[in-house]
């Protein structure tokens, strides 16, 4: 991908992309027991915190008609939110993965 195709990707009016953006960070944060056992011992730096805060916002920003598609994403944020808060049971791999906490 070039710099004009990249700046057409990542502008802020392109919805699409964000969609494949939220839809690729969800499975990201759904393969921490796998990162958690390739990563073991190993600091992870990726800012996590950062990540599910964007993804849960980005619905504000989608026009009505895009909205249902990022369900999933923000589905799987809020889930993780709520375990790291303690509301709900917390995997064992959670805890690493975010190091830190939330909020």
């Amino acid at each position: 991908m070039d710099q004009s195709q990249f700046r057409l990707f990542s502008d802020l009016n392109n919805h699409i992309s964000h969609l494949l953006l939220a839809h690729f960070l969800a499975c990201d944060i759904m393969m921490g027991p796998i990162v958690g056992r390739e990563w073991k011992g190993r600091v992870i730096s990726m800012p996590m915190e950062g990540t599910l805060q964007w993804l849960h916002g980005m619905r504000d920003g989608m026009p009505a008609d895009l909205r249902s598609y990022l369900d999933w994403p923000v589905g799987v944020t809020s889930r993780i939110k709520a375990e790291l808060r303690g509301e709900l049971p917390q995997r064992p791999w959670l805890k690493d993965f975010f190091k830190g906490g939330l909020l």
